[in-house]
């Protein structure tokens, strides 16, 4: 059983029938939750042999937000990421640094690491090369004397890419 909740296709019908909504930062129905609890009580004190459950809105949002993230995570990633339990995606990047620009990592990638254009991408928005992270951690070294600046990162596959952290490889 979900709790009762306003959307967009029921909202004028629920308020003429004299709902309102439980507070400003939840969909849910005032009192809905209390009648779900009235509801559980009572067949658990008829001994009623079917299983009920209740699932609260904002538990239910948050399963459903989470599951979309991964769904998402799985339709975007690319060979060269990492997706996390959590459907966030993990890259190595490579940041040009000491005069060196990103046409020169990847003639450095190509020619001296030997990488094809296949196990990297170069991401002119953001100004930096994508690789996988191992790949990444395993040629770090080299990169940084060559003058580069090496991080793992982790962002949502959102449309924006919101990188929720960066972590420097030394």
């Amino acid at each position: 059983m979900n709790e009762l909740e306003f959307s967009e296709q029921n909202e004028t019908a629920l308020y003429k029938k004299g709902f309102d909504i439980k507070n400003d930062l939840s969909a849910a129905v005032k009192e809905s939750q209390e009648t779900a609890y009235f509801v559980l009580n009572h067949f658990e004190k008829h001994t009623v042999t079917i299983g009920i459950h209740y699932c609260s809105s904002s538990f239910k949002d948050g399963v459903q937000l989470s599951n979309r993230v991964k769904r998402r995570a799985q339709n975007i990633a690319t060979s060269r990421d990492i997706i996390t339990d959590e459907g966030t995606i993990l890259k190595g990047i490579i940041e040009p640094s000491q005069n060196k620009t990103l046409p020169d990592i990847e003639n450095f990638l190509k020619s001296k690491l030997e990488l094809s254009k296949k196990e990297f991408w170069t991401n002119k928005n953001k100004q930096r090369i994508e690789i996988h992270p191992d790949l990444l951690k395993q040629n770090a070294t080299t990169l940084m004397k060559y003058g580069s600046k090496c991080y793992i990162i982790e962002e949502y596959p959102t449309a924006d890419h919101l990188e929720v952290e960066r972590t420097p490889i030394t």
